[in-house]
């Protein structure tokens, strides 16, 4: 198990290799962009690169999880190379490819943003909304969608909140489950504050209107 200094050392080099890699993107020098992000992906977790994108998301976790702990420093960096990738993958023309480290790259934005383990680096704050608005085109997964509308009310951004449960709502599988937490959702905001539902761009009397159905 790497000690904290160790870890603390690594975040810091693989910082200055991001920044890097941004730099070699912007440049138009997408090969060693993508070398470079295979580096970087190999450093972080001892693993060859290929393997490291043939793992699911679950793995990847357990894998950065230790004593019931999630390193969340170390996901956050592999959130950033994640979404390098998929930045490079689209501008190479590569869409399908471009889509799958997006949302990699989100789902850890995500889990990095639920965690409430201490941090080194900053929160993603607007990173995961960001991303979503980037791939506005796509059909993403429920289960991405959920982690979203989960970050979201966390962060009380509680009307995009509500409309990303609104487009879960458009899948017909999922219409009943949605709508029931849609009550609990509003619900639980019933609970808050009026400022911070003002801050959250859903004001109480058009929370009311939605629980009770009016149009």
């Amino acid at each position: 198990m790497y000690t904290q200094d160790f870890i603390k050392r690594m975040i810091n080099q693989l910082v200055a290799a991001l920044q890097m890699i941004i730099g070699l993107k912007a440049a138009g020098q997408y090969g060693q962009a993508l070398q470079a992000i295979d580096q970087a992906l190999e450093q972080l977790l001892g693993l060859n690169a290929d393997l490291i994108k043939r793992l699911d998301d679950q793995t990847l976790l357990s894998s950065l999880t230790h004593n019931g702990k999630l390193d969340t420093d170390r996901l956050a960096i592999l959130a950033d190379l994640f979404k390098e990738e998929g930045d490079i993958l689209a501008s190479l023309n590569r869409p399908h490819e471009s889509f799958s480290s997006h949302v990699r790259a989100l789902n850890f934005y995500i889990e990095v943003g639920l965690s409430s383990g201490p941090k080194q680096l900053p929160e993603p704050d607007q990173k995961p909304l960001d991303l979503f608005h980037q791939l506005d085109k796509f059909q993403l997964p429920p289960q991405t969608l959920y982690g979203l509308f989960a970050y979201c009310e966390k962060n009380g951004r509680y009307a995009q909140a509500a409309s990303i449960l609104g487009r879960l709502a458009d899948e017909p599988t999922l219409r009943a489950e949605v709508q029931q937490e849609f009550q609990q959702f509003y619900r639980r905001l019933l609970n808050k504050t009026d400022e911070d539902l003002q801050r959250g761009n859903l004001p109480r009397a058009e929370i009311e209107r939605r629980l009770t159905g009016s149009s």
